[in-house]
């Protein structure tokens, strides 16, 4: 799930950084158009993010990591020092994360979500690791910040994910009606 994301956000990381010292980061004398090459090996050398995603879920149904990942996190959420109806929130998120995929998983027909799903396991993995980290820290709230933003940003807006079998069953309909 790391390489995942990782191969997928290596390049805009390494984008942004040369954008920030503008010319002087797109001139070979700075390291960044290095940098920036080389950002775009992980992909190449470990395939698409598609094909990483696919790898996510071949992980899932070979050494059921799932349940596994599950566990850890609703350990981590219960070893947090959050509010009540923060903690309910993630663990709501999380549970239809799992769900979701678990039915990328068990389908192979519904592989067509992976990536989107596997997004939403990392993002969901992220919130829920710093807000645990953010209730070690003391004094210090920017990470359970950081934990929020990504909820808002990345898990909240269409709340991705949406069942999968309900999206199947339709796109099976859809489907059976071009034929």
């Amino acid at each position: 799930m790391i390489k995942f994301r990782t191969t997928r956000d290596a390049r805009k990381v390494a984008g942004d950084g040369m954008e920030v010292r503008g010319g002087c980061g797109y001139i070979e004398e700075w390291s960044d158009a290095r940098v920036l090459r080389d950002a775009h090996l992980g992909s190449i050398w470990e395939g698409t993010s598609n094909i990483v995603a696919l790898d996510v879920f071949r992980a899932i149904r070979r050494e059921q990591t799932l349940p596994v990942l599950g566990d850890y996190l609703h350990q981590q959420l219960q070893a947090s020092a959050i509010k009540d109806h923060e903690r309910h929130l993630l663990e709501v998120l999380l549970d239809k994360a799992i769900e979701s995929a678990n039915a990328v998983a068990k389908d192979p027909a519904c592989e067509h979500d992976a990536r989107r799903i596997a997004s939403g396991l990392y993002h969901i993995t992220s919130a829920i690791l710093m807000a645990w980290e953010a209730s070690r820290i003391t004094g210090d709230r920017r990470r359970l910040a950081l934990a929020w933003l990504v909820v808002c940003h990345k898990l909240l807006p269409s709340i991705r994910y949406r069942s999968v079998e309900r999206r199947r069953k339709r796109w099976r309909c859809c489907s059976a009606k071009r034929r």
